[in-house]
């Protein structure tokens, strides 16, 4: 439903035991990261992408969520995840999105950290409990 999701090419590996958790939770910050890579690519690149890989044991779940979109810079990553907080004068969102994310992590007991340089991209580190 966004422009552009079409060229963005998606990476997804998934390794390791059964993980269960609460699935809304994932699916919401599943969602938000997704659009969030999609509506900031980098428009003078040839081939964005978004990588996820997933690697859960029985204790936890590890997940890398990469994209080469147009990053964010330093001096704005200790404030992404405040509400209505935007990291750039370009978005159209509402700054709600990173906090959702960082609050349902919270909420399902995980963490969650970023990484992102302009043009180049970010990463986010997520850890959530298996609640086996």
């Amino acid at each position: 439903y966004l422009p552009n999701a079409q060229i963005v090419k998606m990476n997804v590996t998934i390794e390791g035991n059964s993980f269960y958790g609460d699935k809304w939770r994932i699916s919401e910050v599943l969602r938000n990261l997704i659009s969030n890579a999609i509506k900031y690519l980098n428009p003078t690149i040839d081939n964005p992408f978004i990588n996820v890989i997933i690697n859960t044991t029985q204790n936890e779940a590890k997940i890398l969520f990469e994209d080469n979109g147009i990053g964010i810079s330093k001096d704005m990553l200790p404030r992404i995840f405040e509400m209505f907080y935007r990291a750039t004068e370009s978005s159209e969102g509402s700054g709600i999105g990173l906090y959702i994310v960082k609050n349902a992590i919270a909420k399902m007991g995980g963490e969650i950290e970023i990484e992102s340089e302009p043009n180049k991209g970010t990463v986010f580190k997520i850890t959530l409990p298996n609640s086996i």
